[in-house]
């Protein structure tokens, strides 16, 4: 059977992913943990993979990545400010993961790697033509990329929240145990721009969300 890695944040976007793409292929999960900042999005990610019963569920450590916020020197780059950047931007983050992801799918002999973007995602290395260069290297790069032509692919990249959300009420998802909130702690915010992202979602199409927020 055909395998995928699917990149597995614990938020929505990639919660949709997993489900439509375990109907598909035979699909491991991949979670990256940031230390401690990001454990309520890995708790709901363990939470989904044993939920959809995947294969494997890797979560491996990115502590060295951090936020433009976190990074002192780049701060003090003028052009950070001219280019509006985001204080939650990671540099190249999905660079990185996508080079894990292509290292565990020559170890897990999978053709496919499955991200949860859509098309109102802002960052460059997050973009339909970035990945598609990617895929040209990744096609080149290991031995069962050339082999398979190991391809990332993006099933929402033309989608936005809210037809993402709608997917997921087809797909059966289980929202309840998703996280979207940007903070680390018990209760989502509903302030900060994944809340309120999902929260604008949830309202457009009258549906109930189960999670609790601090509002």
């Amino acid at each position: 059977m055909i395998k995928a890695i699917v990149l597995l944040s614990g938020g929505i976007d990639s919660s949709v992913a997993l489900w439509w793409a375990k109907n598909k292929w035979e699909v491991y999960a991949l979670t990256f943990e940031f230390s401690k900042s990001n454990r309520n999005e890995v708790n709901a990610a363990r939470k989904l993979s044993k939920n959809a019963k995947v294969e494997n569920h890797l979560i491996i450590d990115v502590n060295f990545l951090k936020q433009i916020s976190e990074l002192k020197q780049l701060r003090k780059n003028p052009l950070i400010n001219k280019l509006h950047m985001p204080s939650t931007y990671i540099p190249s983050r999905n660079t990185v993961f996508f080079g894990v992801a292509s290292y565990f799918s020559d170890i897990l002999d999978a053709r496919y790697i499955i991200t949860g973007h859509i098309s109102t995602d802002p960052f460059p290395d997050s973009k339909p033509k970035y990945v598609k260069a990617v895929n040209a290297a990744l096609a080149y790069g290991s031995w069962l990329g050339k082999k398979y032509k190991t391809k990332i692919v993006m099933p929402f990249s033309k989608m936005d929240k809210i037809s993402v959300l709608k997917s997921a009420l087809k797909l059966k998802v289980p929202l309840e145990l998703t996280w979207s909130c940007h903070k680390n702690i018990k209760i989502a915010c509903g302030k900060c721009s994944g809340c309120n992202s999902r929260l604008d979602a949830f309202e457009a199409i009258n549906l109930e969300d189960k999670i609790s927020y601090n509002l």
